[in-house]
């Protein structure tokens, strides 16, 4: 039997035990509910939405940009990227949604730095990259503008060439020609002139069924008159992007296969770029020259896993996305010792056999495959859709006399 005095010890052994479970229970859930708004307001700092939020995704994010606004102070004037993709789902209804990261991409356990974990972060560092002596030549270009002169629902498509590619392009436009203009029929065409001869501009215009604009090199540094730094080409993205809102690239060896452009289109307006990878044996590290490398602040480590990018061929649709990465890409173009440092005009080939990083030199085509591989590195291969998007083959140096000889 146990005694009165024995019972009392037991009775407030167990009230103590008692008192303890509760109290860790609480802190328990008081830890739990601090985890969760900690998570939230991680959240809205770099606009992450968890998958399980999709079905509210509107909301989420209207809810996400006022917060944004009203806490930072942003206005109208404001050239922060943070928030890119909230503004753009709530104007728009088809921006990205970003989630939260469940993977890094292959090297992320080999380099010791490593992409930020958000798309946004990313941007914000492609937004940040030195623009040295360019900011008077992308304000000419329209390149901070709010909005473009005028949206166009169709891609205005262009292209550029001197006289040394006058029957490569001849090519390209005969594919235009017979495969994309007759199913759009009201499409834009611009082919820059970069250096033709007087009898060639009068084809075009006879036979190109295009508008032909004369590039103004005497409104650029004269680097960019170097027709092999391709410092033109992001000049003239930049423009047209600023001046129709939707611009595709070709350059004069792509030659169009099909007219089966409705899921590209979706996907470029979705996504503010279509582009296409190289195998990622051509890794952008290796064909960055390393003083490129060093003028964007990068540590070539993370861009030794992944492909180039093509800059032959891509769409650009104006979002905040785009017009960043244009930007920084035409900025770069528009600077010597960026899109062409000392040393790199004998690196545009080299052989595959070397591994060294900076082996070869792309110019605009390396440029832009480092901004495009900061924001997209989960993979190598890109577009991310089911099944490859096959618009198109490249045929360098393929010649031909499409436009009579008058």
């Amino acid at each position: 039997m146990i005694q009165p005095h024995m019972w009392r010890k037991l009775k407030k052994r167990w009230l103590l035990f008692l008192i303890f479970a509760v109290a860790c229970l609480y802190i328990s859930q008081n830890l739990m509910w601090q985890t969760q708004v900690a998570d939230r307001e991680r959240g809205r700092e770099v606009g992450v939405v968890r998958a399980d939020q999709r079905q509210d995704i509107n909301n989420v994010l209207e809810s996400f940009e006022k917060e944004k606004a009203l806490s930072s102070g942003l206005n109208e004037n404001s050239n922060s990227k943070l928030g890119a993709d909230a503004r753009l789902r709530a104007k728009y209804g088809s921006a990205r949604i970003i989630l939260q990261p469940e993977k890094h991409g292959p090297g992320y356990n080999e380099c010791p730095t490593w992409f930020h974990d958000f798309f946004e972060e990313n941007l914000a560092v492609i937004a940040n990259y030195s623009i040295g002596n360019a900011k008077p030549y992308l304000e000419k270009l329209g390149a901070y503008q709010k909005e473009p002169n005028t949206t166009v629902d169709f891609p205005v498509f262009v292209t550029a060439a001197n006289s040394g590619f006058f029957d490569v392009t001849q090519a390209l436009l005969k594919s235009v020609h017979e495969i994309i203009m007759p199913k759009y029929k009201d499409m834009k065409l611009i082919y820059y002139d970069l250096g033709l001869q007087d009898n060639e501009v009068k084809r075009l215009k006879k036979y190109c069924k295009c508008e032909v604009r004369k590039f103004p090199f005497e409104d650029f540094p004269d680097h960019v008159q170097q027709l092999k730094t391709y410092a033109w080409k992001p000049i003239i993205i930049m423009k047209l992007l600023m001046e129709f809102g939707f611009v595709w690239w070709m350059d004069s060896s792509v030659r169009w296969t099909t007219d089966k452009l409705e899921e590209s289109l979706s996907y470029c307006k979705a996504n503010s770029i279509i582009f296409f990878t190289y195998d990622k044996i051509l890794s952008v590290a290796q064909h960055m020259d390393t003083q490129t490398m060093k003028y964007f602040g990068e540590d070539p480590c993370k861009f030794r896993y992944f492909g180039e990018i093509e800059a032959t061929f891509g769409a650009y649709h104006f979002d905040e996305v785009s017009q960043t990465l244009v930007r920084s890409w035409a900025a770069c173009a528009l600077n010597e010792n960026c899109i062409a440092p000392p040393g790199t005009a004998s690196k545009l080939s080299c052989s595959i056999h070397r591994t060294e990083d900076g082996r070869c030199h792309r110019f605009d085509q390396a440029v832009l495959s480092l901004m495009l591989r900061r924001l997209y590195h989960e993979q190598n291969d890109y577009p991310q859709v089911p099944v490859p998007i096959n618009l198109r083959v490249i045929e360098r140096g393929h010649r031909i006399n499409y436009f009579p000889n008058d």
